[in-house]
């Protein structure tokens, strides 16, 4: 899928230009706004998303947040394009490693394990899941 959508985002200039400078044929400039039909589907669809989220959590959709909705569809097709040429350029290279932020697990507490293994009765589940992340 990344490699279509990058296709599809790296041939956007193209197409710009053709529409600007090539005359073409009228079945092949219609056939052309396909892809912006699929587009216009998936804000329509998008926006049912939307109304039915509200109804469920008995919210008001107003009608700003189907602007809001209707003008970043743009933004985030251009994101996607852009993540997917990323992707797409990533895999050519061959570098499919995992880019994660490095966690440190700063958050967690240190428990001894004399400590977990003292109170076998109280906690079983909980002795084994502490000895099984400290054996990590």
């Amino acid at each position: 899928m990344p490699f279509l959508q990058a296709t599809a985002g790296a041939l956007i200039p193209v197409s710009l230009l053709t529409m600007a400078l090539l005359p073409v044929p009228v079945a092949l400039a219609l056939v052309s706004y396909l892809p912006l039909l699929v587009t216009l589907v998936t804000l329509v669809v998008e926006m049912a998303g939307l109304r039915e989220f509200c109804a469920t959590y008995g919210l008001r959709a107003r009608p700003v947040d189907y602007l809001r909705l209707a003008g970043g569809a743009f933004a985030y097709q251009l994101l996607l394009t852009l993540a997917a040429l990323r992707a797409a350029v990533r895999e050519l290279r061959g570098e499919r490693g995992w880019e994660k932020t490095a966690h440190v697990g700063a958050h967690r507490t240190a428990v001894p394990l004399a400590a977990a293994l003292a109170a076998p009765l109280a906690a079983p589940l909980a002795r084994d899941a502490l000895v099984a992340e400290q054996a990590r």
